[in-house]
């Protein structure tokens, strides 16, 4: 976790590191050159006029920012700033519109030179927010509090440092201001519970739910699940009866559609969070938790179009999917399907694979798309089929796969490195086929003992076959790792679940209305006069 950094602590970096973020943020001692009337030196040539301002004795601070503000240049609007502020040290205007320079930065970096902005950028912001708002009244009007305080607390939910967003808020909340509307101290009250909870300080946020739970009417759910969670989890930790965190559930329990709902949306919101600080244990307990709450069929199995009565499975045998015939006749003929899907991946063009966005994923996921992603139908006079036509004739007659909405028939190409984050698929109603297409490298294991190239299903390993399918639910939660280095690419159908009768059968194409929109992204939605 990111501490702050004290006063005269130094950090020693590499010099290439400290010329890139000193370019990156743009406080590199030179400065570029140039001539009078060159709009792009117009910071360079008010320098005497701004340093004069600064030392005023009616030192006008909002005609002052408007002409920062005017300024083309990045890095002479922060010069301007800090020079003002030494002249002017206690300047709450000067110093919130520093901080708004430097997170609107932090903002634009590539995640990849975030580690860098969180010390150049986020931790001075931070000391800049502890002094503003530890002024008294007397210097900072309440007006002028109200703006700092959302500015400060809205800008440090986003840091990885949770110990300094703790600070911060504590500090924001620490004077009471009327103009501040109670809605907003309930939302900052909440957010500080939250805080908490990311920073593992689980004791103080259960007592700080209790807290907001007397200070501000309301049911709380999403608050009473964190604290059932820090009770649970705790249990667990010390390995002792779930007592507390039974009687927590057990009133938690939603008694409509519309409570399940928010506590749905509010576990979905909090797992990011928790899986970009590797509180992997904390979102197991999460789920577990939701689940004996009844709204999910199990911690894994978490699909958002969930249908009773289903048989759940992770993994599947192929005998028992319904669907043996067509499986085996591409697993019979798999030698010259994996040579025409080979040579289909060497003729695809580069905007043929589509990236998947929709997941957090580290490294490349390309998918090539045979249906899926706005196709609705298989194409078997196309280019496509041409070249792999055993495969195409092979799946012409597999129609619980081509007859399904929501089903897709395509390439996954997974990077060397790559990491596709823990997730759920849409609905349990269908099944997923994998089968490599290469499988270079994967006898290799890693540290753990695991397989270099794996794909978790709840919390099982699927086992990788040259020439068989390996069968399981995606609307379990799964993940893929790719350490085998050397980029893999599967074959994956999707196919209606066995149990689906055709009169429940809602993945039926004529009830779905697809259409592709901007960015080449398919959306998939159920009729209109179907919703009523």
């Amino acid at each position: 976790m990111l501490k702050l950094r004290p006063k005269n602590m130094f950090f020693p970096m590499s010099t290439s590191v400290v010329v890139v973020s000193l370019l990156v943020i743009g406080l590199a001692d030179g400065e570029e050159s140039c001539t009078k009337g060159d709009p792009a030196c117009a910071g360079d040539q008010q320098r005497d006029k701004y340093s004069k301002e600064a030392n005023a004795d009616k030192f006008e601070v909002d005609d002052f920012l408007k002409e920062v503000d005017k300024l083309p240049r990045e890095e002479a609007r922060l010069d301007r700033l800090r020079n003002a502020i030494k002249n002017h040290p206690e300047e709450p205007s000067l110093m919130l519109a520093l901080t708004k320079q430097y997170m609107a930065m932090f903002d634009r970096l590539h995640p990849k030179m975030r580690g860098i902005g969180e010390i150049e950028l986020v931790q001075p912001s931070i000391q800049i927010y502890m002094q503003m708002l530890g002024m008294p009244e007397a210097k900072m009007s309440n007006e002028k509090h109200a703006e700092i305080v959302d500015h400060c607390i809205t800008s440090v939910l986003g840091s990885s440092n949770k110990t300094a967003s703790v600070m911060v808020i504590k500090e924001a909340l620490e004077r009471m201001n009327k103009l501040i509307p109670m809605e907003s101290y309930q939302f900052y009250f909440e957010s500080l519970v939250e805080e908490l909870f990311f920073g593992q300080q689980y004791s103080e946020a259960v007592e700080m739910v209790d807290k907001v739970k007397a200070m501000f009417p309301g049911a709380h759910r999403g608050l009473r699940l964190l604290a059932a969670v820090i009770n649970r989890y705790n249990e667990k930790e010390n390995k002792q009866p779930h007592v507390v965190s039974y009687d927590l559930i057990r009133r938690l329990k939603p008694k409509n559609d519309d409570d399940k709902r928010e506590v749905i949306m509010y576990a979905r919101e909090l797992e990011p969070q928790l899986r970009s600080l590797k509180m992997n244990n904390e979102t197991d307990v999460m789920f577990e938790v939701c689940a004996e709450m009844g709204l999910y069929p199990s911690k894994y199995q978490r699909a958002n179009m969930q249908v009773d009565g289903l048989t759940a499975s992770p993994v599947w045998e192929v005998e028992k999917t319904g669907q043996a015939e067509h499986l085996e006749n591409i697993q019979d003929n798999w030698v010259v399907i994996r040579r025409e899907l080979k040579n289909l991946t060497q003729e695809l063009e580069d905007w043929e694979w589509h990236e998947n966005r929709e997941l957090e994923s580290k490294g490349l996921w390309g998918q090539f798309f045979y249906l899926g992603n706005g196709k609705t139908s298989l194409d078997l006079e196309g280019n496509h089929c041409k070249i792999t036509p055993t495969f195409c004739n092979a799946m012409a007659a597999f129609t619980s796969a081509l007859d399904c909405a929501l089903c897709e028939v395509k390439l996954d190409y997974i990077d060397a490195g790559a990491h596709i984050a823990p997730h759920c698929g849409t609905t349990n109603a269908k099944l997923r086929a994998n089968i490599p297409v290469t499988l270079g490298g994967t006898t290799h294991k890693t540290a753990l003992g695991q397989p270099s190239f794996r794909q978790r299903v709840a919390d099982q390993i699927l086992e990788w076959r040259e020439d068989k399918f390996t069968i399981w639910d995606d609307s379990f939660e799964n993940e893929l790792e790719n350490e085998s280095g050397t980029a893999q690419v599967l074959l994956t159908i999707d196919f209606k679940h066995p149990d689906i009768e055709p009169e429940d059968d809602f993945l039926d194409p004529r009830l779905w209305e697809v259409t592709v929109g901007e960015g080449g992204r398919a959306n998939y939605q159920l009729r209109p006069d179907l919703m009523s």
